[in-house]
C-alpha cells in the first residue's frame, strides 16, 4: 500500500491518551493568538529521522461542528506540508482561529514552531 500525496497517515498522529499525556506532561508550549502549541520530543526507538507527530483538540468554542472540522482541516494541511524531525506536536485551537484562513494557520504555526524549534529544541531542523 502506498501513501498517497494528500494523505494523512497513522505514522504521523498522536492515537492514544499516553502519547497526548506524555506531550502535556514534558511537552514545550508556545502560545499565539489562534493556537497552543505543545511540543515534546518522539520517544525514539532508532536513531533514523522520525516525522513529526500531531494531535489535534479543537474544543465547541472554537465552532459548531463544521467549523471545527474546518480548522482541523486546515491545521492537518499545514503539517502536511512541514518536514520534521521529530517531535510530538498538540495543536489546541484556540476560538479566534473559527475565522482564520489557510495563510493565517500556516503563519501561525510556522511561527510557533520556529520559536519552538530555536528555543527548546535548537538541534533540530528549521
Amino acid at each position: 500500500m502506498s501513501i498517497q500525496a494528500g494523505s494523512f497517515p497513522k505514522t504521523q498522529r498522536l492515537l492514544n491518551k499516553t502519547d497526548f499525556d506524555r506531550t502535556f506532561d514534558q511537552g514545550m508550549k508556545v502560545v499565539s493568538s489562534l493556537l497552543v502549541v505543545i511540543a515534546a520530543k518522539t520517544p525514539a526507538t532508532d536513531s533514523t529521522l522520525i516525522p513529526d507527530r500531531i494531535g489535534l483538540v479543537v474544543s465547541k468554542k472554537v465552532g459548531n461542528s463544521v467549523v471545527r472540522n474546518r480548522v482541523k482541516r486546515l491545521l492537518r494541511e499545514t503539517f502536511r506540508n512541514s518536514n520534521g524531525d521529530g517531535l510530538d506536536l498538540v495543536v489546541i485551537a484556540r476560538p479566534p482561529a473559527a475565522g482564520a484562513g489557510l495563510p493565517q494557520i500556516i503563519n501561525e504555526l510556522g511561527l510557533a514552531m520556529k520559536k519552538l524549534r530555536s528555543k527548546h529544541f535548537p538541534g533540530t531542523s528549521k
